[in-house]
């Protein structure tokens, strides 16, 4: 009976470490998703910010002079 429970033992101590092991491989590839992830968003914010940029400066260069400050009465 004593051999059964630390044969039990040892099993129950290997599953705890493989277990482990697993969770700790888990959070690292979670941070690097994570990481790639804020990394794409942060590219695809700057990208549109750019866009908006470049369009309004297009914009202002395309509104004749007089349309740019309208004097309202």
């Amino acid at each position: 009976m004593a051999e059964y429970i630390i044969s039990y033992i040892a099993k129950f101590e290997k599953f705890v470490m493989e277990t482990s092991t697993i969770l700790i491989r888990v959070k690292q590839y979670r941070n690097i998703i994570l990481l790639y992830s804020r990394q794409a968003v942060d590219g695809a914010a700057k990208k549109i910010e750019e866009s908006f940029y470049s369009v309004q400066s297009e914009v202002k260069r395309s509104i004749p002079g007089s349309m740019k400050n309208p004097s309202y009465q």
